[in-house]
């Protein structure tokens, strides 16, 4: 069942630069690989770390093992997690052995649909300057900058309910702090699971709307089922 409301969250700020890699050349000479980065999933310690990596859409699951095992504060069996790591076959997108180079949890959530009484506007949402948008597998992965607080607030993906039988869902990520914030922006990474409703045989895709204050033009993605690896999300104008 799809989750109804719960208590507003606190956000983890996950700040690290990232450098994508590609595979190795086997016929010409060594190259030097830098680290790759991904949003992936802990499977758990077998003993060493091991991850679950889908590279965009409906492409393969690789795992990804590391030597040795993390133990570590927010990290469990099943958590989203930001992961720099040099694949030691050469390969970011294979399942390989890695060396891992920064890992930390990230926001993680599953689809919540609001009650009639909740008093929440799906589009009646504060701002949110929205970096790239995108799915693996079930989940819909996001990183975007918000206004820095302390205190807890509304951050999550909505499902009109309206639109919960068609075979295009249409879901809201929305935002929304207990007073006005006036701070600097931090950058969040957040992973939210869509697999109840991803599993309907009836579905085609969902469309995702943002209140986009990095690209206003581009403010509705439009996620679609398919075995294509490299296709992306396509954005369009509401």
């Amino acid at each position: 069942m799809i989750m109804k409301l719960r208590a507003v969250l606190y956000l983890v700020s996950v700040i690290l630069a990232a450098v994508g890699t590609g595979c190795r050349d086997t016929d010409g000479p060594e190259q030097i690989l830098g680290a790759a980065a991904d949003i992936v999933t802990f499977a758990g310690n077998n003993p060493g770390a091991t991850f679950a990596l889908q590279q965009v859409d409906d492409s393969p699951v690789y795992t990804l093992t590391a030597s040795d095992p993390i133990v570590a504060d927010g990290i469990e069996p099943g958590s989203r997690v930001y992961l720099e790591y040099v694949p030691l076959n050469g390969c970011a997108y294979s399942s390989t052995g890695i060396t891992i180079e920064r890992i930390a949890p990230i926001n993680q959530d599953v689809l919540r649909a609001p009650d009639a009484d909740s008093g929440i506007d799906l589009r009646d949402s504060d701002g949110i300057y929205q970096y790239p948008l995108g799915r693996t597998g079930k989940w819909i992965n996001v990183y975007c900058a918000l206004p820095y607080d302390t205190p807890p607030r509304h951050f999550m993906l909505l499902l009109d309910q309206s639109t919960a039988d068609s075979d295009m869902p249409e879901l809201y990520l929305y935002h929304r702090t207990e007073s006005a914030v006036n701070s600097f922006e931090r950058n969040y990474y957040a992973s939210f699971d869509i697999g109840v409703l991803w599993a309907r045989e009836n579905i085609k895709g969902v469309v995702v709307h943002v209140p986009n204050t990095n690209l206003p033009d581009l403010s509705t993605f439009t996620l679609l089922k398919q075995t294509a690896a490299d296709t992306p999300a396509t954005p369009t104008d509401i």
